[in-house]
Parts: structure tokens; sequence; C-alpha cells
């Protein structure tokens, strides 16, 4: 893939560009890089133009001077940078808080967004009821991490450890998966952590509604197991469709949250959606 760099409101955000005809735009994971669509985008670019950004304080991109990294910010930073890269109206693919981000834009600028689709979230997620305490205990703990790691300089090894060393039961389960996530957040900067926990990060059960309310496109969404680290329910694809979305959801059996490689039947997911939205 091309490695290139967008001015984006002052700031140079680095983004994968590879591929040829309509355009997806790929949108990460909080504290996440790039790199997570990398067994992906390859299954994709036959077809399309697949345009993998880094927002702002993730990966390669340039950090804000302020530490500014309220969500509604990175939905306007991802709006300019669609209208700019993209030139055209595109499919949104996000995992996570990415996906969360895609809805937004949908939301605010449905000129510029053709379809979604929704690995692991919807815009209830971003809502800090108290359900999400034990994600934020995690991502804590990550964030203590990747401030040693700068503070210390260390190498890559020795974070992946340091992260394993803080949780331990993730790194006994799923050793490999720990390792990826490293991998991801370790360009992140130390104060996104922070960000997570800000009030104004999050959205107010009004605030998610309007936003399920405005999207208009079509929207997939992607979820796995409760037991095994889902955040999204049948019951929040139900909300979007009385919401009024044009919604189709595929249930992945055994399959997390954070981290979760896209296996060949999520890539196989991925095209159908787009082939019914006409793309």
């Amino acid at each position: 893939m091309a490695t290139r760099t967008a001015n984006v409101n002052g700031l140079n955000l680095v983004y994968e560009h590879e591929g040829s005809g309509p355009p997806i735009v790929f949108l990460h994971t909080f504290t996440g890089s790039a790199s997570q669509f990398e067994t992906l985008i390859p299954f994709l670019t036959d077809d399309y133009t697949c345009i993998a950004v880094e927002l702002r304080g993730h990966g390669r991109s340039d950090r804000s001077p302020e530490g500014h990294y309220i969500t509604k910010h990175m939905v306007a930073e991802a709006t300019a940078f669609i209208e700019q890269v993209a030139g055209t109206p595109a499919v949104l693919l996000g995992q996570s808080w990415g996906a969360n981000v895609a809805f937004g834009v949908a939301a605010q600028r449905p000129d510029l967004v053709r379809a979604i689709y929704s690995d692991e979230a919807v815009p209830a997620n971003l809502v800090l009821d108290g359900s999400n305490e034990r994600a934020l205990g995690i991502m804590g703990l990550v964030g203590d991490a990747v401030s040693e790691k700068h503070r210390e300089g260390l190498s890559f090894l020795q974070f992946a450890n340091r992260l394993a060393a803080k949780l331990p039961r993730w790194a006994a389960m799923d050793p490999a998966g720990l390792v990826g996530f490293a991998r991801l957040v370790a360009g992140s900067d130390p104060a996104l952590y922070a960000a997570i926990r800000n009030p104004d990060n999050s959205w107010s059960p009004e605030e998610a509604l309007a936003i399920e309310r405005a999207v208009r496109c079509p929207v997939h969404v992607a979820r796995g197991d409760a037991q095994a680290g889902s955040i999204v329910t049948e019951g929040h694809v139900d909300d979007l469709r009385n919401a009024g979305l044009h919604i189709t959801s595929t249930h992945f059996p055994g399959a997390g949250h954070m981290a979760r490689a896209y296996t060949p039947a999520m890539i196989d997911d991925v095209r159908a959606f787009l082939q019914r939205a006409g793309l």
C-alpha cells in the first residue's frame, strides 16, 4: 500500500491508499491505527479504492498540541479528511470507536457517506452509562503502559511485555491477540487515554438517538458474543431499526471486540454488504 499524508485543519494525517473504484474509508479504534485493516484491504483493492486513515494522536499522524481528543472533534476531522482525500461520497468501514465516528459523519454530512459497515459499535456504545466501566479500566492500564513506553523509551518487545504484565488474563488467554493489540496502540498519544474518561468525549443518550435518527444510508453491523467481549447486542440492532435505519447485521459466534482479526467469513460479509449497497 502507498503511505500518504494529508494536512487536515493544520495537522498531518497519515493514511494508506491502494486500489481503484468507489472509495472505502477505514476508521480505526480509539488508540488504534491503520494497521488493523491490513488483513482485510488486500481482498477489496481489485474493486474499491481503500483509504485507511490514522486520525490525530493515532499511529503516525500528528498529535494534537492541545491534547484535544474529543470524539466530536474527531468526527469533524474525519469529515474534512473524507471531503479532501476521497473527494466523492464514500463507504465508511469502522471498528469500535471508528464506527461511531462513521455514524457521526453520516449524521452531519449525509452527502459524503454512501454506506456504513460497523464492526462492533453503535451510537449507544459511546454513552458512558456505567456498563463500560470494565473496558475503561482496561484502557486505563493500556494508557499507563503507553505512557511508560514514551517516558522510558521502551522497545516494542519491552512494551508488549509491559502490557502483558498489566493484563495477565488477556496475555494468558490470547498472547498473539495481545501482541497484535500492542502493535495497534504502540504509537498512540498517551493523552488519548485521559480523554477516554472526559465526559465531553461521550455522547448523551439524546445525542446518540439524534445521530441514529439522522443516518439514512445503508448500515451493516457486525457483532460477536458478549462472553468473548462483544459490546453490541441484537437489542442494539433492533433499536437502530426502530430509529428508522436501513440496517442489516451479522452475528459472528465466538468473536470478541478488541483487536479482532478479519477472518474469511468477515471478509465475505463485507463484500456481500458492499454488493447489496450497489457498490
